[in-house]
């Protein structure tokens, strides 16, 4: 007789991305009729995935599916397909964590607000007891403020709603529009093929665009020089999308009025970067989507999907 399980592995070098027993504990009290078991080695994780009905972590190869023939589907909380290979066969899908823009949206705006208050001047003010109002004057406000999100997908539009709640306008691009260009979100939708004019307008461009070869430096100088100097451009999508020698030439010449980066083509960025000596360009170590809710987040989300699927899979 099958025991039905759900099998968890989900460790990683990064703190927030290694889930606590008290975590998993979640997945317990939803599904009393599985053995939700927590690996904590892959050895481990293989052997219970032979007879687990779900299994759920950040890798999983394409080799593993042949020894797991009750497998229904196989979670990851990535929002990128870096770590988890698709069944070869196509029996079992890979759902992929869609939480990620809950976290991002408010890493962005904190980088926008960053740059739109100056904040790193307030705090050099603040050590140098330094009363001064003027320096505020020219500051701007997201209300008038006109922002265009390349690779307008699921992180994207979280972050289009919390801007347009500032009152910013928001343009989406996306590679492919043949689902249509109206949201109910974002001001507009156009495709990528039609940037030029948009970054002409636009106080702040973010980038949230996937990795792989098909975005491989596609946003570089041209792109670059059409923007306005006193924009910004925010890369948390993959670091392949824009390359590092663009941006250093961008900076060095002032095409543009500085970045925020979190994601890049060598992680973690080697000490040798020249990007480490701008002040006007932002270094996090692809941490835009870490905080102490991570975990929290992506179960509220596994749980109702696992839920939906045992209701279909007893229709």
């Amino acid at each position: 007789m099958h025991l039905r399980e759900i099998s968890v592995y989900l460790s990683a070098d990064t703190k927030a991305f290694t889930v606590r027993e008290e975590q998993v504990f979640r997945l317990r009290q939803a599904f009393p009729e599985f053995n939700v078991t927590l690996c904590t080695a892959q050895e481990d994780f293989i052997s219970h995935v032979r007879n687990a009905d779900y299994a759920v972590t950040w890798e999983f190869r394409k080799d593993w599916y042949v020894g797991a023939p009750f497998l229904h589907a196989v979670f990851t909380p990535a929002a990128g397909k870096d770590w988890t290979e698709a069944d070869p066969s196509g029996r079992t899908p890979v759902i992929y964590g869609r939480f990620h823009g809950k976290i991002m949206r408010e890493t962005l705006l904190a980088m926008m607000l960053h740059f739109n208050r100056r904040i790193p001047e307030t705090v050099q003010n603040q050590t140098d007891r330094k009363w001064e109002r003027d320096s505020y004057a020219d500051t701007r406000s997201l209300t008038r403020q006109t922002v265009l999100i390349i690779g307008y997908g699921n992180i994207g539009r979280e972050c289009a709603k919390v801007l347009k709640v500032f009152g910013a306008k928001v343009i989406g691009v996306k590679r492919d529009l043949s689902k249509g260009t109206n949201d109910n979100i974002a001001d507009s939708v156009i495709s990528f093929d039609d940037i030029i004019p948009a970054l002409r307008e636009a106080d702040h461009v973010v980038l949230t665009l996937p990795g792989g070869r098909e975005t491989d430096n596609i946003f570089g100088r041209t792109h670059l020089e059409n923007m306005k100097r006193t924009a910004y451009l925010y890369n948390m999508g993959r670091g392949n999308c824009i390359g590092e020698d663009d941006i250093v030439w961008a900076v060095t010449y002032s095409k543009i009025a500085g970045f925020w980066l979190d994601v890049f083509d060598k992680e973690p960025l080697p000490l040798t970067s020249k990007l480490w000596r701008f002040p006007n360009v932002i270094i996090t170590p692809h941490s835009s989507a870490i905080n102490a809710e991570y975990f929290d987040l992506y179960f509220d989300e596994l749980i109702q999907i696992i839920k939906y699927l045992e209701t279909k899979r007893g229709a």
